[in-house]
């Protein structure tokens, strides 16, 4: 998650992070990063608080979604794109000449 997190600052890369937990208390992470970009740190440094938020409550509200729930549209798409790969690659090899 960090990697997709730093992927989305400007030319930014991750160098190292460390993460606390106070039981019942708080959960701390901080990243550090080095960034080329001439975007001034304060707001690479609210870009990545708010990019991690909405990165943790997709993560959270896909833990609580219902096994029984429907599948999403693009995974739909992809296992139908997948099946039709399948499909055409048997297609290709079972009709390749062979050699005897």
């Amino acid at each position: 998650m960090l990697q997709r997190l730093v992927a989305t600052l400007p030319e930014t890369r991750l160098v190292g992070w460390s993460f606390s937990h106070a039981q019942d208390r708080f959960d701390m992470l901080t990243i550090s990063l080095v960034t080329t970009s001439t975007i001034p740190h304060q707001e690479i440094e609210a870009m990545a608080i708010a990019n991690w938020k909405e990165m943790r409550d997709r993560f959270v509200s896909a833990r609580q979604m219902s096994a029984n729930a429907p599948e999403p549209e693009l995974i739909t798409i992809a296992a139908a794109a997948r099946q039709a790969a399948e499909t055409y690659a048997e297609v290709v090899v079972s009709s390749e000449p062979t050699t005897s």
